[in-house]
């Protein structure tokens, strides 16, 4: 293995690393692998070497497995010429997991025996590993394809003078499966996520920042509180919150008016008043509001998914208004078109009726996608 082919494995591992985070379920992993050994070149060695590696892998906590593994291999044709086993430990460090891939940096001591049928000799010495891997988890139960680099310091007793140490390079590939009873708690911790009000939401999903501490909220990140939706007590439930009810303790079986107050209630005060027209609905709000998106896309900006909270708020609260969309601001027919599904799309989600919002139309020379409000 050249260098490039070297450097190349540490990029694409690095990369796989980049975009980890989740967890196993087991405690204990029973690893078989295959190894292929780039020699030091002091050696005098021309060929890479194929060996196997045995590995019983040991959960300490949620970023710590211990491995104990056994290996051999064999370098060139001849198997008799010059061969290596090792047994020892490794440390693996785990770091950003998720939920298949598992990455991990290699800290790793133990014993080798080189045998040399050429040269008549046998020797044992000490050897230290570092270097990362990572687990590719193929199923639920904890089955993994596991990879991994390593640069290996060997203290060979060389009877050469000035030849005592070498540093070879290993790549093993295998697969670990699971063993014994699956842990009752996940023993790889989920990565910190991007969640600045932390509400469980992330940011890039999260539609109301800034949510006050320990509300409950929706799939979109959003209470009660800021969608405008307080919880309703109405106490004698004839129809009227009790904030509004000017009689509490409306019998069952008498019919309240807007304001809480059956024609008994009245008559135990003064004579019913006459019937109370309702006025006609005001607007009460702006005749529209503008929603700004990120240049070229159909996806809202901060201030653009504020603004379609806040219209979403208002839809839900009056049932007196209905709302019309405007798809403009892009640079196309087709943009503006997307952009006005987005905001419509997110009107459904918060539960706006369709009777209540729609896209009016789509303009390819609109500054700008707005929805008008009107009462109906």
């Amino acid at each position: 293995m050249n260098s490039s082919l070297r450097s190349l494995c540490f990029i694409t591992l690095t990369v796989a690393c980049g975009i980890a985070n989740a967890a196993f379920t087991q405690n204990t992993y029973l690893s078989f692998s295959g190894s292929i050994i780039e020699p030091d070149n002091s050696r005098n060695i021309e060929d890479q070497s194929i060996g196997w590696r045995i590995g019983l892998t040991k959960s300490i906590n949620s970023r710590l497995l211990l491995e104990f593994q056994v290996s051999g291999n064999d370098y060139d044709e001849d198997p008799n010429e010059f061969s290596q086993y090792s047994a020892g430990v490794d440390a693996n460090i785990l770091f950003l997991n998720n939920e298949r891939l598992h990455p991990f940096f290699i800290a790793g001591a133990g014993l080798q025996r080189s045998d040399s049928n050429l040269a008549g000799s046998e020797t044992q010495n000490a050897y230290v590993d570092l270097g990362i891997g990572v687990f590719h988890q193929l199923k639920p139960n904890g089955l993994s394809m596991k990879f991994d680099m390593r640069a290996r310091r060997d203290f060979y007793d060389d009877p050469n003078p000035g030849e005592t140490d070498y540093d070879d390079f290993i790549v093993n590939v295998g697969l670990s499966f699971p063993i014994g009873k699956p842990s009752n708690e996940p023993q790889f911790e989920p990565a910190e996520s991007n969640d600045e009000d932390n509400d469980g939401v992330n940011n890039t999903n999260d539609y109301c920042p800034n949510t006050e501490a320990n509300a409950a909220v929706d799939v979109n990140g959003c209470s009660k509180k800021q969608l405008g939706l307080t919880t309703i007590v109405d106490s004698d439930e004839d129809g009227v919150a009790d904030d509004s009810d000017n009689c509490p303790n409306t019998a069952k079986n008498q019919v309240a008016d807007i304001y809480g107050c059956s024609r008994e209630q009245y008559s135990a005060i003064e004579p019913a008043p006459e019937p109370v027209t309702a006025a006609p609905p005001v607007l009460e709000i702006p005749a529209q509001r503008t929603i700004t998106f990120h240049a070229g896309t159909a996806q809202a900006d901060s201030a653009g998914k504020e603004t379609m909270s806040q219209i979403a708020k208002e839809l839900v609260n009056r049932e007196y208004v209905r709302g019309e969309i405007v798809g403009g601001g892009g640079n196309s027919e087709s943009l503006n078109k997307a952009r006005a599904q987005t905001v419509y799309k997110y009107m459904q989600r918060f539960g706006v009726p369709n009777s209540r919002i729609s896209i009016k139309s789509v303009d390819a020379w609109a500054a700008q996608t707005v929805v008008h409000f009107q009462a109906r």
